[in-house]
């Protein structure tokens, strides 16, 4: 699953582990993982959450340079 949030919401809510931006990503995360134990039994592929930022998109932007310029997943997750 792949978000894009504007830069500046990003760098906030990141940070401080707060608002809107954070709670969604927290929520997309818990999601990605019971998708993934739910596929896991039935046949299907496991799910990962990419949150981008915004200014990371354009015309040229592939999916694979999306993925690896996400917000690091560690600091998603960590003291979540």
């Amino acid at each position: 699953m792949c978000e894009t949030k504007a830069a500046n919401e990003l760098a906030t809510s990141v940070k401080n582990k707060s608002g809107d931006v954070w709670e969604k990503a927290v929520a997309a995360i818990e999601y990605c993982r019971a998708v993934t134990e739910w596929n896991a039994d039935n046949g299907g592929k496991p799910w990962t959450y990419a949150l981008v930022s915004h200014d990371e998109v354009n015309w040229q932007s592939s999916f694979g340079y999306l993925v690896k310029n996400r917000i690091p997943y560690e600091q998603l997750v960590m003291d979540m």
